[in-house]
């Protein structure tokens, strides 16, 4: 809903081109509510498995096909950043981290609302 909020104020010519938010590839992009929807039960599946359990090369797979469907969070990013950290791979981390933080930057804000 918010991308399609996003792209008819991109649309609309309110705003001018250089002013957009970053969000949504400058307001460009609808995002289908299924891959919405997809990438969320993806990303909740690694964040409420077994805390006991260690993270799996599944649970990164995981997590790279939530960013896929929905390349505007940050989290899934985030958290496969933590998840290469106990890894020790420590590149592929960082990569992850950059990415994430480029997103919460242009978000300003969290997508999961029960991260601090």
């Amino acid at each position: 809903k918010l991308s399609e909020f996003a792209k008819g104020l991109r649309e609309s010519g309110v705003v001018p081109e250089h002013r957009l938010p970053p969000v949504f590839k400058r307001c460009s992009v609808l995002l289908d509510p299924g891959h919405e929807r997809t990438a969320r039960d993806l990303y909740w599946r690694v964040v409420a498995r077994d805390g006991d359990r260690v993270a799996t090369e599944d649970d990164l797979k995981t997590l790279l096909q939530a960013s896929a469907l929905n390349p505007f969070v940050a989290e899934p990013h985030i958290l496969r950043a933590q998840i290469l950290l106990q890894m020790g791979r420590w590149a592929d981390a960082e990569r992850a981290a950059r990415d994430g933080l480029a997103i919460l930057a242009d978000w300003a804000t969290q997508w999961d609302k029960r991260m601090p």
